[in-house]
């Protein structure tokens, strides 16, 4: 729980530092005010607030305040997303973390939501698609290899999987795990 609120911290932070800007319907950016960013920023912290009590229902609340003050505000997307997923409500978790995604096709946690989303909910086929855009974005990372040969496994690709896992073998050289 500690390092989803120091990202959603540093993704906040992040964007008030480089300028909120808004995307308005003629595709111009237009930067936000000063009281919203401010206003954004004070409903941030009382959403985090609420969902680390506990409190999803008022989190949410907070959050959507956000969206309708700024409709990009993909951190805020990312949070609203996760709240649905901690309350089990997993098509809304997903509509809204493709909307941050949209926004922010390289950001690898919203990704990783993503999977999280299809894995709970053993969406197999769009986990792969995941798992394929997760090695895109961070091709250094293993864990998300070793994950698609697992989901490939699951699917009864096993030439496929074996595939991937003889990669990891090449890069890594031989593991007992995947002996």
């Amino acid at each position: 729980m500690a390092k989803k609120l120091t990202l959603a911290i540093f993704i906040l932070f992040n964007q008030l530092c480089y300028a909120q800007l808004r995307i308005n319907s003629s595709a111009k950016a237009t930067p936000l005010s000063s009281e919203d960013s401010s206003r954004i920023t004070e409903l941030f912290f009382a959403g985090l607030k609420e969902k680390m009590a506990g409190n999803f229902d008022k989190s949410d609340v907070f959050y959507k305040q956000i969206l309708a003050i700024d409709p990009t505000n993909d951190a805020t997307m990312f949070e609203l997303a996760n709240s649905f997923h901690a309350q089990n409500q997993d098509e809304e978790a997903e509509r809204i973390i493709l909307g941050a995604i949209n926004l922010k096709p390289a950001n690898e946690w919203y990704w990783v939501l993503l999977a999280d989303i299809y894995e709970k909910t053993n969406n197999l086929p769009e986990l792969l698609r995941v798992c394929d855009e997760l090695i895109k974005i961070t091709p250094k990372k293993d864990d998300y290899y070793f994950d698609k040969g697992n989901v490939l496994f699951e699917m009864n690709k096993m030439d496929e999987a074996l595939a991937v896992y003889d990669l990891i073998e090449k890069k890594h050289g031989q593991s007992k795990d995947l002996i």
